[in-house]
């Protein structure tokens, strides 16, 4: 897999897709943030193939995903 996809994000070996930040961030009164205030929700998604592919699921995480944010 390329490492960066200009429309999916960055290539995740742990995750086993692409990730990027959710844009926009779903309200911080969503149950995705489990009532946390740091961090951010990202998107996981594959290269899309016929009907397969696009966002799998979203998460919360608290680091900075290296190539995501500064």
């Amino acid at each position: 897999m390329p490492c960066q996809d200009p429309e999916l994000g960055w290539w995740s070996n742990v995750r086993n897709c692409y990730v990027q930040l959710s844009d926009p961030q779903p309200p911080s009164s969503a149950a995705i943030w489990g009532g946390r205030t740091d961090g951010a929700i990202y998107d996981c998604a594959q290269p899309r193939s016929g009907t397969f592919g696009g966002v799998l699921y979203t998460f919360w995480d608290a680091g900075v995903v290296v190539g995501l944010r500064s």
